[in-house]
């Protein structure tokens, strides 16, 4: 073999061994949009109210919360899948810890009016929507997965209050426009709501 054929192949080798690698061209692109269903859950400082989850769920005479928003035939990204009713799932009978459920499809904002109840001391009318005006629009952060949940673009304004309704003593899961501290004589409780994926 000529010396200049052996040389050639040296250098080649060499130039595969010593050459700088390409950088990643980092991609502009965003990343797309995670797909439903989700849930969202609870999150507290008080761990007894953690992990309250908010998929499928009944609702009572009180609401017809299913009429606004459990359909996809108004046409919103997202709706609430209202199919099977509200469930009180306990997970501890002594702590009465448990999960309320209900499933949100789609990729955009969530109308929805209303608070929402649960009883914890007993499975019968475990939770019901009441029905208020206006009609509120709560939905995911931009910023991306599993963000807190907002309501008009404001998070972190759930709390866990104990209410006098029309179906007994119940602990309600209510949102609270302003500013300013929940009466703690009802034993109110600070919560945020976080998306999960289901």
């Amino acid at each position: 073999m000529h010396l200049q054929s052996i040389l050639s192949i040296a250098l080649g080798f060499l130039s595969l061994t010593t050459a700088t690698p390409t950088p990643a061209i980092e991609s502009t692109e965003e990343l797309p949009l995670e797909q439903g269903p989700f849930g969202i859950v609870s999150v507290s400082d008080d761990p007894y109210w953690n992990n309250l989850t908010l998929i499928h769920s009944h609702v009572g005479a009180a609401t017809n919360i299913a009429q606004l928003a459990s359909s996809p035939a108004y046409t919103w990204p997202y709706y609430i899948n209202m199919t099977g009713g509200f469930t009180y799932d306990p997970i501890d009978r002594l702590t009465k810890q448990g999960r309320l459920r209900y499933r949100v499809e789609g990729r955009d904002d969530i109308p929805f009016n209303g608070n929402l109840w649960f009883n914890t001391s007993s499975n019968a009318a475990a939770l019901y929507i009441s029905v208020q005006t206006p009609l509120y629009t709560f939905g995911f952060d931009e910023k991306g997965w599993g963000d807190f949940l907002g309501l008009d673009g404001i998070f972190d304004r759930w709390y866990v209050c104990q209410q006098l309704t029309s179906y007994g003593f119940k602990w309600g899961v209510t949102w609270r426009m302003g500013e300013g501290e929940v009466d703690a004589s009802r034993g109110c409780t600070k919560i945020s709501l976080k998306r999960i994926k289901l």
